[in-house]
């Protein structure tokens, strides 16, 4: 049966049973129906039809599960792509898949410092050169309804049904990583779907035949790229309610399993490094055993399970474990193993739908019990790679043992087989041994390192590179090495000997410039690849070692070394205890300042052990978010060190974001939210040896006294001025503002004109002279909802605010400002309303110098001032820098904080 119809079956059967679950609403059948048909809607409306390809660049959030059914209810092929990766492999898909339409979320729930997906789908789109109004919001769409449709609340009977898509026609199109330097789009038909569903209905869910067990609430944690992101959207169709995980939560082992136990979860797939890295971190056992906890279903997958998990899954008590195996161009899971069925790893035997055989080179059965390679056959089989005939003919073979003219895929898996215990049908069960080719697996995904060879030489940094995995404590990472596009004339040994194998580089492209070619190599692929294809670790050769018949020496490439060790030393305590728990936690070595635990190989699976390790060695609080907010060793011991006195302390006037130094400070003016912790990244980043200084509002700490509000904007300026001079007496002064904070940097540089001192540096994020800043804010509601706003954070026009939903608002979207007392988010609103008010009712002043302005270029308001309308306000040049990224998104996108920091440390006297 096709999945459409199963769902339109359990909407008729349960209407009223919640369907799905996010962090901000639970909707049942009947609403999740209304959903996904003003979806569709709204689909037909934009002349979407059967084949069209839509590319979804979605939140974690209800639409993740709605709008794959609403392409599907249009015979449309979706397209679903993860925005966490690099806008240019997003363009590579969305081109490579002939996107007709991408569709993006609301982002409620997204933290103030994250870009949208809104910011994402326009950079990719643009990139992929689809036109503005090829890029869509859901909610948009959803009120888009084609002329004369109705959205029906609840499905038509059977046989009444509008023509659904034909069962071999494409329903989605998954990325997998390719060899040439590109991702491959694997395309799937809807039979595949509907033989995924009979098969997880007959065998995992708690209700299938056999089974004890009822509804299962599934949390769905797995990316939205990922083809077992698939599984969960099957289970709602079965009438399971799905739990779409926040990516705050899901990233956070605690968090994950707190959300688990508030919730009863009784169903959860992920894949096998990620419940050890869980378990590691948290009481996830104390989950699986509690008697309060209902039977859970637990499903692994993307990579095999090692020996010690294994056993640990076979001793739950009331854990049912499963081992799915499955390439994307099989339909997501193609064997089945239940763990308890087995003492030792395996892979199981192929579901109903699928046929499995092991065979030798020349496509002949091995002997039961040998080693030879596994094809998969059977209806659950992709079309194959769409746009690449090529390469399908070449996976995508006519299967030797059928009648019917079917085909047969090769996984590229060596394997063992033997009959299963009692089979009378001769189905094997099966066992992982290795891989016939270089692909691997890093954390569930598949990677072929030949494609970050293809990247490193297309880009022009090596003329040649040599890709490899490596098992770390850490678990599977990349290592490269390369041989710099200035030493390619040298070529490579063809000899076969070892001696160009330790070489390094020649004369002064020693240390400093390895480091130089090290920081090429990630930068070349940062902006291009997942962040689990960079390389961990990088040697910088002269040549590449190669044996007597012209292959890589494997045993003659030198140890590479780490992406470490290459900035000032840490110091002090803070700093020391960070960079050793990133050593600890990594095993990397000679961790400097300046590294970034991400550059180092770190992922959200470890992130956890890293902050808990830096938290017991400090004392402090810190939660896991603070280290995808401040990810290097100066940036996390400055939150550290913040933390360490309380969020009072991150209140004060002045937040040293670098508080030693030598040479005059700079000193950052906070935005409209009155804190200048958004600057931390740019600290960070920015190669001076001066003290960086964020200035605050005054008067919103708790610890401090309620001030007056300023009267004027002298009397405003003022304020900052003698906080300015009590930590510098004397100029010359160097001041940075974004957003609200650059019109008061501006006035700032001014009034020190005004009293005789030097301005060095006036440099504008974004910010622009304007008369209009508070229109539309007439009451306190109106204040409210413009400062969510202002965060990142969506209101509805009726919604009713006070400092505690406010505040519980910035909590739920994983906003830092959710840390901040009620009392401080009331002060600082009321402040906010005071400052654009009287920018906006005085004239703006003269300043006589240099304005350095950076403009954000995408997703720029229609009343936004022109950069020019700074020229009448400056006596000298307005060097005016035009940077890819929104508003939002000028500290927060790597693009433009490389960009940006580039430019201010040319600009700093």
């Amino acid at each position: 049966m096709p999945v459409l119809e199963h769902f339109a079956q359990t909407v008729r059967r349960q209407p009223q049973s919640t369907a799905l679950v996010d962090s901000t609403e639970a909707v049942d059948y009947a609403s999740l129906w209304t959903r996904v048909g003003a979806l569709s809607a709204g689909l037909r409306a934009r002349h979407v039809c059967r084949g069209d390809a839509v590319a979804l660049c979605l939140p974690r959030s209800v639409d993740t599960v709605a709008a794959l059914l609403a392409v599907w209810q249009v015979g449309a092929v979706a397209v679903p792509v993860d925005s966490t990766l690099p806008p240019a492999r997003l363009a590579d898909m969305m081109a490579d898949a002939g996107a007709r339409l991408v569709l993006h979320g609301p982002d409620s729930n997204r933290a103030p410092d994250d870009p949208s997906t809104a910011q994402i789908a326009a950079d990719a789109a643009r990139q992929a050169g689809l036109a503005p109004d090829q890029v869509l919001g859901t909610d948009q769409l959803a009120q888009a309804p084609a002329p004369g449709a109705e959205v029906a609340a609840m499905p038509p009977a059977p046989g009444a049904a509008p023509e659904l898509p034909a069962p071999g026609d494409p329903a989605y199109v998954i990325f997998t990583s390719g060899t040439t330097g590109r991702p491959k789009g694997v395309q799937v038909p809807h039979s595949a779907l509907a033989q995924l569903l009979a098969s997880h209905r007959a065998t995992v869910m708690p209700d299938a035949p056999g089974a004890q067990g009822a509804r299962a609430r599934m949390a769905h944690t797995t990316g939205v790229g990922f083809d077992a992101a698939l599984d969960p959207v099957l289970w709602a169709v079965a009438g399971h309610e799905v739990h779409v995980v926040p990516d705050q939560t899901r990233r956070d082992p605690e968090a994950l399993v707190a959300y688990f136990r508030a919730h009863r979860i009784s169903a959860w797939e992920t894949t096998p490094s990620y419940v050890s890295a869980v378990r590691s971190a948290t009481d996830l056992d104390g989950y699986l055993d509690d008697p309060d906890t209902p039977d859970v279903t637990l499903l692994l997958g993307g990579e095999p399970v090692d020996p010690d998990l294994w056993a640990w899954l076979r001793r739950l008590r009331r854990t049912r474990s499963w081992n799915l195996y499955g390439p994307t161009e099989a339909g997501v899971d193609a064997l089945v193993a239940e763990v308890a069925g087995d003492p030792a790893p395996e892979l199981g035997s192929p579901t109903a739908a699928m046929r499995a055989y092991v065979l030798d080179t020349r496509l002949q059965p091995v002997p039961a019990g040998s080693i030879g390679e596994l094809w998969l056959a059977g209806p659950q089989l992709a079309h194959g790679y769409r746009g690449r005939p090529g390469e399908t003919a070449a996976r995508f073979v006519p299967d030797p043992f059928a009648a019917d003219g079917s085909r047969m895929y090769r996984t590229g898996d060596l394997v063992a087989a033997r009959p299963a215990s009692g089979a009378l049908d001769g189905r094997l069960r099966v066992r992982m041994i290795g891989r016939a080719d270089g692909q691997v697996k890093i954390r569930g995904h598949r990677v072929e390192p030949a494609e970050v060879e293809s990247l490193l030489r297309s880009t022009g940094v090596a003329v040649q590179a040599v890709v490899r995995a490596r098992q770390t404590e850490q678990g599977t990472v990349l290592v490269a090495w390369v041989v710099p596009a200035a030493h390619g004339e040298r070529g490579v040994d063809g000899a076969g000997g070892a001696g160009g194998g330790d070489a390094g580089v020649d004369g002064d492209a020693g240390g400093e410039s390895e480091d130089r070619v090290r920081f090429a190599v990630v930068a070349a692929l940062q902006n291009r690849v997942p962040a689990y294809m960079v390389p961990a670790a990088v040697a910088v050769v002269s040549e590449i070692p190669l044996t007597a018949n012209g292959k890589v020496d494997e045993r003659a490439l030198p140890e590479a070394q780490s992406r470490s060790g290459s900035g000032r030393a840490p110091e002090g305590p803070a700093e020391q205890a960070v960079a050793a728990a990133f050593t600890q936690v990594l095993g990397v070595a000679d961790v400097s300042a300046d590294d970034s635990f991400f550059d180092l190989g770190g992922h959200s699976f470890v992130a956890q052990p890293a902050i808990a390790a830096l938290n017991t060695a400090l004392g402090t609080t810190l939660p896991v978010r603070a280290l995808f907010q401040a990810p290097t060793v100066a940036g996390l011991a400055a939150l550290a060190t913040a933390g360490a006195d309380s969020v009072a302390a991150s209140l004060r006037p002045v937040l040293p974001l670098r508080p030693d130094g030598r040479g005059e400070p700079l000193f950052a003016l906070h935005p409209g939210n009155g804190l200048a912790w958004s600057y931390s990244a740019l600290a960070d980043r920015l190669d001076t040896d001066r003290p960086i200084m964020g200035l605050q509002m005054g008067g919103i700490s708790p610890e401090a006294p309620a001030e007056s509000e300023p009267e004027t904007l002298a009397e405003l300026v003022d304020r900052y001025v003698r906080v300015i001079r009590g930590i510098q007496p004397d100029g010359p002064y160097h001041l940075v503002g974004w957003s609200l904070g650059g019109r008061l940097a501006h006035a700032i540089a001014a009034a020190l004109q005004s009293a005789g001192q030097r301005v060095g540096l006036l440099a504008v994020l974004d910010a622009y002279p304007a008369g209009h800043s508070m229109a539309g804010v007439e009451d306190s509601q109106a204040l409210w909802h413009a400062f969510l706003g202002a965060n990142g954070v969506a209101t509805e026009s009726g919604d009713r605010l006070t400092a505690a939903s406010v505040r519980d608002r910035l909590q739920r979207a994983g906003s830092p400002l959710g840390e901040v007392p009620e009392d401080s988010i009331d002060r600082i609103v009321r402040r906010f309303r005071s400052i654009g008010s009287l920018l906006d009712a005085t004239p703006v002043p003269m300043f006589e110098g240099d304005l350095v302005l950076f403009e954000a270029t995408r997703d720029v308001p229609a009343d936004r001032p022109a950069p020019e309308s700074w020229h009448r306000h400056v006596s000298g040049r307005v060097q005016h820098h035009r940077l890819a990224a929104s508003h939002d998104g000028l500290l927060s996108t790597a693009e433009s904080l490389r960009t940006l920091t580039e430019i201010l440390q040319l600009s700093l006297p």
